[in-house]
């Protein structure tokens, strides 16, 4: 008990004090009986006094305040609010120990809350668990989910914590640890965050109201690339939410982490990149890089179906180079945005584009549906023949669908 400890600390003083007289000593056992007076029986029933202790721990006597400020971190919560006091209090010792102390009930108190959910096989109550109500209305409660959530918020707690506070407190806090990342020394810069930091960083960017910086969406987004990441998404005890989860942010992506995203979706087969895609093609008029809207395209052309026909025939006019010509066999051939789009429109309505004007060159990929630098053509003429046959084919198509 801090009481005996104290008190057997006053007996050893005394004993090496035996041949100091007057009133010094006399007033220095005084005080130390009065500290007494603070403390709780060493059989008491109640609990030692807060605010009391907190005044300790600007005692003279070191061991005095290592035993109050033990003593404040065993109360717990119970303490919480004397603590919090004292970071406030003029004496700068009481101060510097009321924070560390702070932190220490803070973390105690999230450990054993944090156990009382892992035990609880039910998932419905939250034990006060920030973001575990947001997380439980997209991925649900089974085990597996409250596991997942579990290791998400062990290995990220300050961005759940920011979450609780609202969407710009949560981006706030995501845009600092991201660039805290990429600050690491050169030493270090061969290290990715683990995946259920990453997880952690993409259940931020999933929430409808929360904005963050492309460079924040970008590098959170890259790091999805990682090989330990894939190894997550399909070999992990947790991939189906791994997957889940990566789909929900690759869905909502747009302006330049859009490009990213289908990236993503095509390398993963993730259906959620066709939001992306349209969104490019249909409503983003910044979209003039070539490039983005040629990623777009064939995310229409892998997730997409015949609904989609009218957005990719808006292209066909659209003669901007996506590969620089190339020589082959003495030709020359250019592949423009508009011949990608001709080549997913076939394959939308089951054609090979082989067989309507596209040369033997062109190439299938897993990934793209097709190589892009296979799919141009050697001259304005076979180009235009290319698109004839299109427009014949569509055309024959309506007066076989009217009434």
């Amino acid at each position: 008990m801090l009481r005996n400890s104290i008190h057997r600390g006053l007996v050893m003083r005394e004993r090496h004090t035996t041949n100091t007289a007057g009133r010094g000593c006399a007033a220095w056992w005084a005080a130390a009986v009065a500290l007494l007076a603070f403390l709780p029986p060493a059989v008491a029933d109640e609990p030692a006094d807060p605010a009391a202790l907190v005044r300790m721990l600007a005692d003279p006597e070191f061991t005095v305040r290592e035993q109050a400020s033990q003593a404040l971190v065993g109360l717990g919560r119970e303490a919480l609010e004397a603590v919090v006091a004292g970071t406030r209090h003029p004496d700068r010792e009481i101060r510097y120990r009321c924070r560390r102390i702070l932190s220490l009930i803070q973390r105690n108190d999230f450990e054993r809350r944090l156990a009382l959910f892992v035990a609880d096989p039910t998932g419905q109550h939250d034990y006060g668990l920030p973001g575990w109500q947001v997380f439980r209305a997209e991925f649900g409660s089974s085990s597996a989910a409250r596991q997942f959530y579990v290791e998400m918020l062990r290995a990220e707690p300050a961005l759940f914590e920011a979450l609780q506070q609202g969407a710009a407190a949560a981006a706030e806090q995501l845009e600092n640890r991201t660039w805290q990342l990429q600050q690491q020394p050169l030493e270090l810069t061969g290290q990715t965050p683990p995946v259920a930091s990453l997880a952690a960083f993409l259940f931020l960017l999933m929430q409808p109201d929360l904005e963050v910086s492309d460079a924040a969406a970008n590098y959170v987004l890259n790091h999805c690339f990682q090989g330990y990441f894939e190894k997550a998404l399909y070999e992990g005890p947790a991939r189906a939410l791994v997957r889940q989860l990566l789909g929900k942010v690759v869905e909502r992506a747009d302006e330049w982490p859009a490009y990213t995203a289908i990236r993503l979706a095509l390398r993963y087969d993730l259906p959620e990149g066709l939001q992306p895609a349209l969104r490019i093609l249909q409503e983003d008029a910044q979209a003039t890089v070539v490039y983005l809207r040629q990623y777009a395209v064939l995310a229409v052309g892998r997730f997409g179906d015949a609904r989609h026909t009218e957005v990719l025939e808006k292209l066909l006019d659209d003669a901007t180079p996506c590969i620089p010509a190339q020589a082959v066999n003495q030709q020359t051939f250019e592949t423009q945005l508009r011949d990608v789009a001709l080549a997913v429109l076939w394959k939308l309505h089951g054609e090979d584009p082989r067989q309507h004007g596209f040369s033997n060159r062109v190439q299938e990929d897993p990934q793209l549906g097709f190589h892009p630098s296979t799919l141009g053509f050697n001259s304005a003429e076979e180009r235009k023949a290319a698109l004839e046959q299109w427009r014949a084919f569509r055309a024959q198509s309506r007066r076989e669908t009217k009434p």
